[in-house]
């Protein structure tokens, strides 16, 4: 997405060697992508569901920084991660959850005992976009 508004630019860019545009295009491919992973997504699953899986964005993107960027991880850092991942599973695990309960009745069924392809195109989708941002920094 950001690519598109890169001809846009109040200032001239000024980068050495020039526009790395194959970089660019590789960045974009990976986010149109993962934007349509999402959307199948979301179709799928619900928005309520889809949300709950989408905020663990910022664990992907910590994982893959360092994995791929060799970056380090606080303590303070791994804290927020940690909280991050309580948030995510106490609200994935709330039996109120008023998506889960509009379902019917077999789907919830479904959605309890196994990963649906919805909310499996939902964990890629999420970790395709976090790839953006780590190879923006590349």
């Amino acid at each position: 997405g950001m690519a598109c508004v890169l001809p846009f630019a109040c200032q001239p860019l000024r980068i050495s060697g020039g526009v790395p545009w194959q970089k660019v295009v590789g960045i974009t491919v990976v986010d149109f992508a993962s934007q349509w992973v999402l959307l199948q997504a979301l179709t799928r699953i619900g928005s309520g569901l889809y949300t709950v899986v989408y905020a663990s964005g910022p664990i992907w993107t910590a994982m893959l920084a360092y994995f791929l960027l060799h970056r380090r991880i606080g303590a303070l850092q791994k804290l927020a991660l940690l909280l991050v991942v309580i948030g995510l599973a106490v609200l994935a695990n709330d039996p109120s959850n008023a998506s889960i309960r509009s379902m019917p009745d077999s789907l919830q069924w479904s959605l309890r005992t196994s990963f649906s392809p919805g909310v499996v195109a939902a964990l890629i989708g999420t970790c395709m976009h976090a790839l953006v941002y780590v190879l923006q920094e590349m």
